[in-house]
C-alpha cells in the first residue's frame, strides 16, 4: 500500500508564487488509494468496490477520490464504509497522481495517470485534468468557476516535484481567495 501525499492550505491570499504551477480540481468525496488490486483509505482499511471496478481498474496504483457529485460526500463515505450496495448509478473514481513513480516528477506522474486512465477504458473512472496557471487572474478565474458550481476547490502543484507521502509544500490546496 502507498501512503499518500497531502497539502498545506493556502492561507495568505498572494497567489502570485504560483504562477507556473499546474491545478487539478479538489472534489468532496472519499480520498483513497488504489494499488493496482485493491483500494484502501488514508488509515490503510480496505474498500470493497462493486466487483467489476476491481475488474476493470488499471493495474498501476493510483491516488484517487470516490466522488458523486459536489453533495455527495456522505454517499461516498456509505459507500467506504459499508460496501458495494452504497454505490451509486453516479458514483465516479477521480485519479489525480500516480504515486508508484515517486522518483517522477509531477508531469510524468500525470502523463502515467493520464495513461492509465485511458488504458483502463471504464467509464466510472475518469482524470482530475490538470491545468496550467499562467496568471494569478486565471488562478482566482479558475477557483471562482469551481466554487460556482459547489466545488471545494483546487489543488495547485509544483513543477518537478516529486511524489512524497505526507503534507507537503509542492501540493497546496486553494478553497477560497
Amino acid at each position: 500500500m502507498f501512503d499518500l501525499m497531502h497539502g498545506y492550505d493556502e492561507i495568505t491570499g498572494d497567489l502570485s508564487r504560483y504562477v507556473g504551477w499546474q491545478y487539478q480540481e479538489k472534489y468532496r468525496g472519499v480520498r483513497f488509494v488504489w494499488d493496482g488490486t485493491d483500494a484502501y483509505t488514508r488509515n490503510g482499511n480496505r474498500i470493497t468496490l462493486p466487483t467489476g471496478w476491481l475488474q476493470a481498474m488499471p493495474v498501476v496504483a493510483l491516488d484517487c477520490e470516490l466522488y458523486d457529485g459536489p453533495y455527495g460526500e456522505r454517499r461516498c463515505a456509505s459507500a467506504v464504509r459499508f460496501g458495494p450496495k452504497h454505490v451509486t448509478d453516479t458514483m465516479q473514481i477521480v485519479a489525480f497522481d500516480c504515486p508508484e513513480q515517486p522518483n517522477q516528477s509531477w508531469e510524468e506522474r500525470i502523463a502515467a495517470t493520464a495513461a492509465a486512465v485511458a488504458s483502463a477504458g471504464f467509464d466510472r473512472l475518469t482524470l482530475a485534468a490538470p491545468a496550467p496557471i499562467q496568471t494569478t487572474a486565471c488562478l482566482k478565474a479558475a477557483l471562482a468557476e469551481v466554487l460556482a458550481r459547489d466545488g471545494e476547490g483546487l489543488m495547485l502543484r509544483q513543477p518537478e516535484s516529486r511524489y512524497i507521502p505526507g503534507r507537503q509544500r509542492s501540493l497546496v490546496k486553494l478553497t477560497r481567495v
